[in-house]
């Protein structure tokens, strides 16, 4: 936990400084920095409440292992992402 800490710091400023970035024209960095934050506030609002459900009806077990392919996706997407 105390190395993921440290660490888990480098995902949303790698995140903000490669919004700008992807766009293909430079006026557009708002737009892109704006779907990241769209989609990190939907995330924040919906993912609770789908886990806090998944926990009620499954287990804390069987809801973590739910996550995994979750976690695929975002580091799969993450990997497709091509920086200027």
């Amino acid at each position: 936990m105390g190395i993921q800490g440290l660490l888990i710091g480098a995902i949303p400023t790698a995140t903000f400084a490669a919004a700008p970035e992807v766009m293909e024209k430079p006026q557009w960095a708002g737009l892109g920095l704006a779907v990241v934050l769209f989609g990190q506030n939907i995330g924040q609002l919906v993912g609770p409440l789908v886990f806090g459900e998944l926990v009620l009806r499954l287990d804390w077990f069987v809801a973590g292992l739910l996550l995994i392919p979750v976690s695929l996706l975002g580091f799969l997407s993450a990997w497709k992402v091509r920086v200027r």
